[in-house]
């Protein structure tokens, strides 16, 4: 092969490379409403709700068809291949009945309708089960993504750092160059520099089992680089209580669920009330039956009969069973209203704690920046003394790592806060 077919290979093959690179590094971009969207699809348990869901209309359908008419059709074939002898002349060898039949339920004093209330009403508790779990997915999706976030930041201020201590060496070079050496200065340099190398290791491991975790929240495809497109927000509103209390009373998923579950209990005491009163119920039945000698009967042995009516039941001693699962209904009721009033307790609790945490690291955040922006300019101000000699080596590492430190602190603050946040977004059903 000559130079130019080894040429043209090289490039087809470069080509080829070129494209699997970018193949390997295809970039999936998300910001925070990405993440909860991508893990709202991915979480089983958010879609078993959903089933879940469906499944309590399909029991609210069961529940209804009671009071619709009620039709079956069935048909009869018997051989009478042993019988006695002195019924020989009463029994034919074959008999034949097919009919239809058909109910309707009249009345039952109130067991059919609360049946069909307290169904309704689970379907809606239902769906407020399933915004539970959509609201805690919500929550677990931004907690990854600001986890993510809060980790990357803090690889990148440790990098910083590192690259902060490299420069001072080359100040500290520049200024032993000309004049007398400073040899254990830059060994305590070095020492300094290696020191840092650890920190942005663990930095990194932490920063990759972050992305690790958020990429198997959102399903996210292991071959692409995983970029976080939205910042922490820098200013933070003030939060009203009360308009948040009164958000969680209406909102929030749970308390809706338990109010429907306790008035679906109530609906279970007027069901076993009923079971004291009588059920009325009409039928009607056609058959068209006979018996022969032959396996087909024959049609002329067959008849036709008919009949309907009116069929009241009446429980008249049941040994205590109704009276027993009547009181086991109420207990039922009472339990369940007791549990909504605690949940409604606990929640109102959690609200208050979260929304005191939000303030305080509200709060702390302005002094957070604050205290940032004068390690900045402390740190500036003795990178340039240590340049013309005025101060000490330690000096600046010290003013190098305070300021390391306070970013450090700032990005954990903003976390926390976002995070609170998100909880109070969860306790007031206002997720995503």
């Amino acid at each position: 092969m000559d130079k130019r077919g080894i040429a043209v290979m090289a490039m087809v093959m470069a080509i080829g490379l070129s494209e699997h690179c970018v193949y390997a590094q295809e970039i999936l971009r998300v910001d925070v409403r990405r993440t909860v969207e991508m893990a709202l699809q991915e979480n089983e348990d958010f879609k078993a709700k959903k089933n879940a869901e469906e499944k309590r209309f399909q029991q609210y359908r069961e529940a209804k068809s009671a009071i619709y008419p009620r039709l079956d059709a069935a048909v009869y074939w018997g051989n009478n291949f042993q019988f006695p002898e002195k019924a020989k002349s009463t029994t034919d060898d074959y008999s034949l009945d097919a009919g239809l039949s058909a109910s309707q339920l009249i009345w039952s004093f109130g067991k059919v309708g609360s049946a069909i209330r307290m169904a309704d009403k689970f379907i809606a508790a239902s769906r407020f089960e399933t915004e539970i779990t959509k609201q805690e997915v919500v929550y677990r999706a931004k907690v990854g993504y600001y986890g993510a976030l809060l980790a990357q930041h803090s690889l990148e201020i440790v990098r910083q750092s590192l690259e902060n201590a490299r420069h001072n060496k080359k100040l500290l070079e520049q200024r032993s160059s000309g004049g007398r050496s400073a040899k254990p200065d830059l060994i305590k340099m070095d020492a300094d520099i290696a020191s840092r190398v650890p920190q942005v290791n663990a930095a990194k491991t932490v920063y990759s089992s972050a992305l690790r975790s958020l990429r198997v929240l959102i399903g996210a495809q292991g071959g692409s680089t995983l970029e976080l497109t939205e910042e922490f927000p820098s200013e933070y509103a003030s939060l009203d209580l009360p308009v948040l209390a009164a958000r969680l009373r209406d909102n929030e998923p749970t308390l809706n669920a338990l109010r429907q579950n306790a008035a679906a209990m109530d609906d279970a005491v007027s069901i076993r009330k009923a079971e004291y009163y009588p059920t009325v119920s009409g039928f009607a039945t056609w058959d068209h039956l006979g018996t022969g000698n032959s396996y087909d009967v024959g049609e002329e042995n067959r008849d036709d009969y008919g009949v309907a009516g009116i069929k009241v039941s009446v429980p008249l001693w049941t040994s205590g069973q109704t009276s027993a699962q009547l009181q086991q209904a109420r207990i039922d009721a009472r339990n369940a209203r007791l549990e909504l009033k605690k949940t409604d307790k606990n929640l109102g609790l959690a609200l208050d704690d979260a929304l005191a945490e939000y303030d305080e690291y509200n709060e702390t955040l302005a002094a957070r920046n604050e205290a940032v922006k004068l390690a900045e300019e402390s740190f500036s101000m003795y990178r340039d003394m240590f340049a013309s000699g005025q101060i000490s080596l330690s000096d600046l590492n010290d003013a190098e790592l305070f300021l390391t430190s306070e970013k450090l602190k700032r990005e954990t603050t903003l976390f926390n806060i976002n995070v609170t946040l998100a909880k109070i977004e969860k306790l007031t059903g206002a997720g995503l």
